[in-house]
C-alpha cells in the first residue's frame, strides 16, 4: 500500500516543497529590494519618473586581454532623489552606478584637474598611484541581469554602496597606443540586498575609461541645469493635447 500510494504521491508532494521553497525566496527577495532603495540623492526636484538625459560612449576592460573595447553608456536621470544613473553592461551583467549632486560636482572638478594636468603634459604612468589621484567618492550602485532591470522596477536586484575613485590610467588605444585616459574605478562592494549570513556576494571591480570629450560630454548630461530642464519639457509634454483634437 505504501509503494503505491506514495509512489504516485512523492512526485506531487516533492514539487508542492519546492514550489513553496521558491515562493518564500522570491518574498523575501521582494521584502529586501523594497526595504532596500537608493538613499545617497539630496531632496528631490519633481515628482516624476526617470527620465532618459542621453548616452555617452566610454572604455571598458576587454575580457582576458589588456586593452579596453568601446561601449555605449546610458544615462538616466532620477528627479524623486535628485541622482543620476549610468547604466551599462560589463561581462554579462547589468550595472547601474549612481551619482548624486555632490558627486557629480566631484567628477566635473576631477575632470578639470585632470584637463590641465594633460595640456601640462605632467601625467605620469603609475596605474596604481594615479587612479585615484583625484579624489575618491562614496557611490551606489545595483546590479543584475536584464530581466531584473528596468528604469521602474528592480525587484530581486543586487545593491551595494562601493567607493568610486576618480584619477587617470594609461592603458592602449584601438591603435596600440599607450593613451591617458580619465577613470572611474568601482571597487568591489558586498551585496546588501542579496548576501545571508553564511553567503557573502560582491560586486565586480570595474574601470571605466573615459577620453577627454567623452567625459566631457558626461559632464554636460551630469548639468544640473540641463536635468531641471528635461522635467519642464517632460511636463509640457504630458500636458499638451492630442494633435488630433480641435
Amino acid at each position: 500500500m505504501y509503494r503505491q500510494d506514495g509512489g504516485r504521491n512523492l512526485p506531487r508532494l516533492l514539487l508542492r516543497i519546492v514550489g513553496l521553497q521558491l515562493l518564500l525566496a522570491l518574498l523575501v527577495l521582494a521584502a529586501a529590494s523594497c526595504k532596500t532603495t537608493p538613499s545617497m540623492g539630496a531632496d528631490g526636484v519633481a515628482n516624476v519618473d526617470p527620465i532618459p538625459a542621453g548616452s555617452v560612449e566610454a572604455q571598458f576592460p576587454r575580457l582576458f586581454s589588456s586593452a579596453v573595447e568601446k561601449k555605449t553608456i546610458n544615462v538616466v536621470f532620477r528627479p524623486r532623489d535628485n541622482m543620476v544613473y549610468l547604466e551599462f553592461k560589463y561581462q554579462t551583467v547589468t550595472y547601474r552606478q549612481y551619482w548624486n549632486l555632490a558627486n557629480r560636482a566631484r567628477f566635473r572638478e576631477a575632470l578639470e584637474k585632470y584637463k590641465a594636468e594633460y595640456e601640462g603634459r605632467t601625467l605620469v604612468d603609475r596605474p596604481n598611484r594615479t587612479r585615484r589621484s583625484y579624489g575618491v567618492l562614496k557611490g551606489m550602485t545595483q546590479w543584475g541581469y536584464p530581466v531584473n532591470l528596468s528604469i521602474l522596477v528592480l525587484a530581486l536586484n543586487s545593491q551595494g554602496h562601493p567607493n568610486y575613485e576618480l584619477g587617470y590610467v594609461f592603458k592602449q588605444d584601438s591603435s596600440r597606443r599607450e593613451s591617458p585616459y580619465f577613470t572611474v574605478f568601482q571597487r568591489e562592494c558586498k551585496d546588501e540586498l542579496m548576501t545571508t549570513d553564511s553567503l557573502d556576494i560582491n560586486s565586480l571591480n570595474i574601470f571605466t575609461y573615459y577620453t577627454r570629450s567623452q567625459a566631457e560630454e558626461l559632464v554636460k548630461l551630469f548639468d544640473q541645469d540641463y536635468l531641471l530642464s528635461l522635467i519642464t519639457q517632460t511636463v509640457i509634454k504630458e500636458a499638451s493635447p492630442d494633435s488630433d483634437e480641435y
